[in-house]
Formats: C-alpha cells, sequence, structure tokens
C-alpha cells in the first residue's frame, strides 16, 4: 500500500476508500503488520490521534 505520512483524508469519501485500502493490505499481509490485531492497532491509532503525527518516532 502506497501511503505516507503526509498523505491526508479530506472527505468522507476518502476515509471510506483508505479503510478499504487498509483491509485489502491487512487481508494480504495482515502478519507483517506491526500491529496486528484490532485491540493492537486501535491502541496505536488512539495513540496517534492523540499526540499528532508530527509527534511519531521515525521509522528505523
Amino acid at each position: 500500500m502506497s501511503l505516507t505520512p503526509d498523505d491526508e483524508v479530506r472527505s468522507r469519501e476518502e476515509l471510506a476508500a483508505f479503510v478499504r485500502r487498509l483491509h485489502q493490505d491487512f487481508l494480504q499481509q495482515g502478519d507483517a503488520w506491526e500491529n496486528n490485531t484490532l485491540a493492537t492497532f486501535l491502541e496505536a491509532l488512539g495513540r496517534v490521534l492523540k499526540v499528532g503525527s508530527a509527534s511519531r518516532p521515525a521509522s528505523s
């Protein structure tokens, strides 16, 4: 999936398309995801939303 930290969701339609892409990516390679359960994914999502993308640690 070609997403970058600079990608933005600007409408409900774009959000729906983004969620569909996430779902497809998970079906294809979910075992490679860092947060590959719903519980860990939602926990991480909540942290990112709380602190914002500027505060996320850089990937190594």
